[in-house]
């Protein structure tokens, strides 16, 4: 990003022009302004009183702010093993905007959650058949 012009240069041109001392368009030849810059520097001055740089506002806001991050924890807390479709859905009966699945992601990756897919094996490895089986194989 282009550094503004400074405040001083600004002003005097702002001025210059305000005292009926020149037109806007020899005001932004005298000081090397472009005309549009001067009429945006003259707008401002109008409507604010002042000619300081205006702050960049750095993009659109987030979707989900701290507030709702902290909910969104407590529900992956709660719920751990919940899908991501899941979480949506228990989030999104509660909120007004509603989020998708790759803005939740994005969130509770912000938490530092990792999400992983629950394999079928886990919830079998406790059955008796199956521990029957691991046995007999691991005796052979």
């Amino acid at each position: 990003m282009a550094i503004p012009y400074s405040t001083d240069l600004r002003l005097r041109a702002v001025k210059s022009y305000e005292n009926g001392q020149y037109t806007q368009e020899e005001i932004a030849k005298l000081y090397n302004l472009g005309i549009a810059t001067f009429r945006r520097y003259w707008k401002q001055y109008k409507e604010t009183g002042s000619v300081e740089p205006i702050e960049y506002k750095h993009g659109r806001k987030p979707a989900i702010d701290e507030k709702q991050l902290i909910r969104i924890k407590e529900l992956v807390l709660h719920r751990p093993d919940a899908s991501l479709k899941e979480i949506c859905q228990n989030y999104n009966g509660t909120k007004k905007k509603k989020v998708g699945i790759t803005i939740m992601f994005r969130a509770i990756c912000k938490l530092g959650f990792r999400r992983k897919k629950k394999s079928l094996y886990a919830a079998q490895q406790d059955e008796a058949e199956v521990k029957k089986t691991a046995k007999s194989l691991v005796k052979k």
